[in-house]
């Protein structure tokens, strides 16, 4: 599994090879470049309750449902517009403890 690993094999093909290998939807989602995929998982992942308003205006407005989205410690939602080139436009929104979200844009 290491050697595959080190060959740049992708998540299909090992989860293909190595059966007991659970592989993430998210991750596969992304190394695959499934946009749509990503916005249906995180769309319906029931504990992001509290990012679903703004999940769901994100992916009604037709700019911003081009972007890859991301969200990490249910907390932080991401647009990307490239998942391997980090100075890609991106959008962040941060969701804090008693605050009310914060917007950021970078480019």
């Amino acid at each position: 599994m290491v050697a595959a690993l080190r060959r740049g094999i992708s998540l299909r093909e090992m989860h293909r090879q190595f059966p007991f290998m659970r592989v993430d939807p998210v991750a596969m989602a992304r190394e695959e470049g499934d946009r749509p995929g990503l916005w249906d998982i995180y769309l319906n992942d029931p504990y992001l309750v509290t990012l679903r308003p703004l999940l769901r205006a994100a992916h009604a407005d037709q700019r911003l449902r081009r972007f890859y989205p991301s969200v990490d410690h249910g907390t932080v939602f991401r647009l990307v517009a490239d998942l391997h080139d980090r100075a890609a436009g991106k959008v962040a929104v941060v969701k804090r403890m008693n605050e009310d979200l914060r917007r950021g844009w970078t480019q």
